[in-house]
């Protein structure tokens, strides 16, 4: 059975926001019906016990062996997408916590097969200190048959074929290395990138799942979440789940204005610019 998979570890705001995202996603319809399973690996079962279809119980061993020596937390969320593709291995899609469903899970997975894989979206050309990065790592860093290597992508949702775990695998071994070398904080979501991106075709998936990233965004949903909470803590599943799109976050109007204007700036090309290179 395919698999939604959460990673909610530690952090109550975290907690909230992936408990939420999974009610975004069950308004279409419960994870039995739509043919898939809800999982989240996480130290708090007792917020997920009425919603989720398996719970992995982490330990704080557990989450030391995943950071590694670094303490790269989000480095983390590889192992986790691994574990899942291990564990009774199927289709699987890893959403971040920071996300709300626009339109059914069930698009997700259908977008996913052998050799087909997505990622949020396209963030367009790789940082210049990522890039630099690279060329710093690559005599000990084995990039042969990465083929997409100048170019971001966001990890908010990542969902891959059982058959790409390789890939993923891959992923994770160039994100140890070049995060131990620079401290960049977004080198986990350019190594899946590069790998799923080199390895099978690419899709983004922002039309499906939105991923509210930005501080203004978090700071409006843990406003919107007391309200639903306060209002829904002791309605059943079903109530809460037809009542959470109403408090999705949202930008003010400031915001959305100058979230418009760079979309269209992106889209007539007046944002964008071209860096390629070679490894030494």
């Amino acid at each position: 059975m395919n698999k939604l998979v959460y990673f909610a570890y530690h952090n109550e705001d975290c907690c909230r926001q992936a408990r939420y995202s999974m009610l975004t996603a069950m308004r279409f319809g419960s994870a039995a019906d739509a043919g898939y399973r809800l999982d989240v690996y996480t130290d708090r079962p007792d917020l997920f016990e009425d919603i989720c279809t398996s719970i992995h119980v982490l330990s704080e061993q557990t989450l030391k062996s995943w950071v590694g020596p670094d303490s790269y937390f989000y480095q983390a969320k590889i192992h986790v997408l691994l574990e899942a593709l291990t564990d009774a291995p199927a289709i699987t899609v890893f959403v971040d916590t920071d996300t709300f469903f626009l339109k059914p899970p069930k698009l997700l997975f259908q977008r996913i097969r052998k050799g087909y894989s997505v990622m949020e979206r396209c963030e367009g050309v790789a940082p210049q200190s990522v890039i630099d990065a690279l060329k710093t790592v690559s005599k000990n860093c084995d990039f042969t048959g990465l083929t997409c290597i100048d170019r971001m992508w966001n990890s908010g949702v990542v969902g891959v074929h059982p058959e790409q775990r390789s890939a993923v695998k891959r992923a994770l071994d160039i994100c140890e290395q070049l995060y131990s070398s620079t401290k960049i904080f977004n080198v986990e979501q350019y190594a899946l990138g590069a790998c799923l991106e080199s390895e099978t075709v690419l899709q983004e998936c922002s039309d499906i799942v939105y991923h509210y990233c930005h501080p203004s965004l978090k700071k409006s949903f843990s406003k919107q979440y007391e309200r639903l909470n306060k209002k829904f803590a002791k309605s059943p599943l079903s109530e809460q789940v037809m009542e959470s799109f109403k408090y999705r976050p949202k930008w003010d109007l400031t915001n959305a204005a100058k979230i418009k204007l760079k979309k269209l700036l992106k889209r007539y090309g007046l944002l964008k610019r071209k860096i390629r290179f070679e490894l030494t």
